[in-house]
């Protein structure tokens, strides 16, 4: 749908068909509303933090300004990851998510893999807040375990808490430090947490390969996001580790790397 659109269904609550096949005028309420969210757009708010909704998949996430708003970018990175544990002969029973925002990873692979548990981590409460809300929405927060804790401290200690995953998933903050104030905007607007990656954009992105050896199950899987012109370095960084096999990297939309999935190896075996 194009921007008018979701406006429209939102405020007459209805389908995007709808609009085209019972078109109707909008009330005199609808209508200041409808003046409100062009006056809140044309001032750079993001129209997912308007309307509180963002869709993600077949999700439609509650949304506000305390999370990061999903992309479809991220879209590939879950549906690559689903395709991946499907056409594989192991089950996938623990995954562990790195950034909870809204939840919409978390939430989608609890409901495309029945037989999962994910762990999803997060510093902020008040993303998990929101996740929490979304997942109950769609009947999967018992299937679905929230920690409030920065995830280098999580990830450091969870070897030692004897915590093994079947997956690692993520889509890190990846932005490097010095850009954040080149983004649009809107874009701004979003939590910093979500977007500020460390001075090469990459601090999370080492901290989980780096850890994918002590918490990864054999042949566990890996699955990441990156930003623009990042895949040949977060390359480098997997086959430096040595722990990786079946290395991919998928396009997103526009052609550009967004994705690297890697296979951890079993011991000496590769």
């Amino acid at each position: 749908m194009n921007e008018h659109e979701r406006i429209m269904t939102a405020l007459r609550d209805c389908d995007r068909q709808d609009l085209y096949r019972d078109p109707q005028s909008l009330t005199v309420e609808q209508k200041a509303r409808y003046e409100d969210i062009l006056r809140r757009r044309q001032a750079g708010e993001p129209l997912q933090y308007i309307l509180q909704q963002a869709d993600f998949l077949d999700l439609a996430l509650f949304v506000d300004q305390r999370v990061f708003i999903p992309r479809p970018e991220t879209e590939i990175l879950v549906d690559t990851a689903l395709h991946a544990v499907r056409h594989q002969p192991k089950t996938c029973d623990s995954i562990l998510e790195c950034g909870t925002g809204c939840g919409n990873i978390a939430i989608s692979l609890a409901r495309g893999l029945e037989q999962a548990h994910i762990t999803t981590v997060d510093v902020s409460r008040d993303a998990i807040d929101v996740a929490v809300r979304n997942a109950q929405r769609y009947h999967v927060k018992d299937r679905i375990s929230f920690v409030r804790q920065d995830w280098r401290d999580f990830i450091k200690t969870a070897f030692l808490r004897g915590c093994k995953f079947d997956m690692i998933i993520s889509n890190p903050p990846y932005i490097l430090s010095e850009k954040i104030l080149d983004l649009p905007a809107d874009v701004r607007q979003e939590p910093l947490l979500a977007l500020d990656g460390g001075p090469e954009g990459l601090d999370i992105i080492r901290l989980i390969i780096d850890a994918a050896w002590d918490i990864l199950n054999g042949q566990g899987l890996l699955a990441l996001e990156i930003g623009d012109g990042q895949h040949q370095v977060v390359m480098q960084l997997i086959e430096q580790c040595g722990i990786f096999k079946n290395v991919a990297l998928i396009d997103d939309f526009s052609g550009t790397p967004r994705v690297i999935m890697a296979r951890r190896r079993i011991g000496n075996n590769l």
